[in-house]
C-alpha cells in the first residue's frame, strides 16, 4: 500500500496542480489510456465539485485529495469543508425536466467513470471516494 496526500486553496485556477499530482500517482499504475483519462475526468470534476458546492469558492477553504495504491485498487479520497448534501436529494439529470439545465451532471459523470463511489457527509466536511480496479 502506498499513500499520497494533496491539498490546494479553494480556487478553481488549481484544479491543474491537482491533474499533476493524480498523474504522479498513477504514473507507474498499469492502467490503460481509457482509464487513465476516465481517472483525470472523475477527479478533476470531483474537486470542482468541492471548491464550488463544497466549499462555495472560499479561497480560505481547502480540499484535500488522498490518494491510497492498495494491490488491486486505487482508491482517492476528495474532502471539502462544506456543510455536506444527501446524494438522494441529487435531481437525475436523465430526467426530462433536468435535460436542458446547465449544472447537476457532475456526480452522474463521476459514478459512470468509476468501479466504486461513495460520499461521507461529516461535520468538517465531505468527502468523496472513489475506486479504481487496478488490473
Amino acid at each position: 500500500m502506498k499513500e499520497y496526500f494533496f491539498e490546494i486553496a479553494s480556487d478553481t485556477k488549481n484544479i491543474h496542480k491537482v491533474e499533476d499530482h493524480i498523474r504522479e500517482v498513477i504514473d507507474n499504475l498499469p492502467l490503460s489510456e481509457d482509464v487513465i483519462n476516465s481517472i483525470m475526468i472523475a477527479v478533476t470534476e470531483a474537486v470542482n465539485n468541492a471548491i464550488i458546492h463544497g466549499n462555495k469558492s472560499d479561497k480560505n477553504k481547502h480540499v484535500n485529495i488522498h490518494s491510497i495504491v492498495f494491490d488491486d485498487v486505487l482508491e482517492i479520497r476528495i474532502k471539502d469543508e462544506g456543510q455536506g448534501f444527501i446524494l438522494s436529494n441529487i435531481p437525475n439529470p436523465l430526467l426530462p425536466e433536468n435535460l436542458t439545465k446547465d449544472s447537476g451532471r457532475g456526480i452522474f459523470i463521476i459514478r459512470s467513470l468509476v468501479d466504486g463511489f461513495k460520499i461521507n457527509s461529516m461535520t468538517d466536511g465531505t468527502e468523496v471516494v472513489l475506486d479504481i480496479k487496478i488490473k
